[in-house]
């Protein structure tokens, strides 16, 4: 027993074992503690057994798949980031209670270990490696079909935007518009380079072939209204403006790109529910 200034007592600190007094002795949940002993944690309280710390990664494993299984549907703002959270509190405490409210930074690390695995376990692996399943942008869901209705209305809409830009920029970049032609009833919707533009006349050349129309060469010239235009598309400084029906997954694509945002959002849910997990834990401080 070490020797100390409490006099006679016979009360010890229950981790180093020093000499206390009941005037300077702290109570804890374990039993009398030293002052000195009182500002960490030792050996009893965060080492967790092996049986504790497979039913806690289970645990945080379910929460995860559970996460994983209704993903989809926390998509929509940046206000799910707070339920999320909440919702990983209030999991937490229940996952805190499995480590048999041990504290330290393997309970930690098994909690958020096994909340990943059991993400990755789930129907949003894709979209945790970047191969989303849905056509999301920064978890704002978006409807394709949708984009290509509405691209002949944003074409023409915008089209004084592409106007002006082929005035200053036409003998430099391409310029293209897409509209449709028909012949002997049949129709195809096909993309014009464009050569000049004369008020709301269009004028230029097919680009490609047609499989519905063989009277329609490539090279064959042509005109077309402004107001007929579904689509258009020039580049500047090699990177494609318009396009508008080329839904966002393929525009991606296009560029040779993994839809890194989508999966963020994603990575950025499962952070803010691992915070909210591992809360229960964090509320006491540690000190080393």
């Amino acid at each position: 027993m070490k020797a100390h200034s409490c006099g006679d007592s016979r009360l010890t600190c229950i981790d180093c074992q020093a000499q206390i007094c009941p005037a300077c002795l702290e109570q804890c949940p374990v039993g009398n503690r030293c002052r000195k002993c009182t500002g960490r944690f030792t050996g009893h309280i965060t080492k967790l057994p092996l049986p504790i710390m497979l039913r806690t990664g289970a645990g945080a494993a379910a929460l995860g798949f559970a996460y994983g299984f209704f993903y989809e549907s926390l998509m929509g703002g940046f206000y799910i980031w707070f339920l999320v959270y909440i919702a990983g509190v209030f999991a937490g405490k229940f996952l805190h209670k499995l480590a048999n409210h041990k504290y330290g930074k393997t309970v930690i690390a098994t909690i958020a270990s096994g909340i990943i695995i059991g993400a990755f376990l789930s129907p949003a692996q894709e979209s945790m490696l970047g191969k989303p399943t849905d056509s999301s942008f920064m978890g704002l869901k978006v409807d394709e079909e949708e984009m290509i209705a509405n691209a002949p209305v944003i074409a023409r809409k915008r089209f004084p935007e592409f106007e002006q830009q082929f005035k200053e920029n036409g003998k430099k970049e391409t310029f293209s518009v897409k509209a449709p032609f028909e012949e002997n009833g049949a129709i195809d919707h096909m993309w014009i380079k464009v050569t000049g533009i004369d008020g709301k006349k269009i004028e230029g050349t097919i680009q490609g072939l047609s499989s519905k129309l063989p009277n329609l060469k490539a090279g064959s010239s042509v005109s077309v209204e402004a107001d007929q235009i579904e689509d258009w598309l020039y580049t500047r400084d090699g990177e494609g403006i318009g396009n508008f029906g080329l839904g966002l997954v393929e525009r991606l694509k296009q560029r040779g790109e993994t839809q890194w945002m989508g999966a963020g959002w994603v990575w950025i849910n499962i952070a803010i529910l691992i915070a909210g997990a591992i809360s229960p834990v964090l509320a006491v401080r540690i000190k080393n």
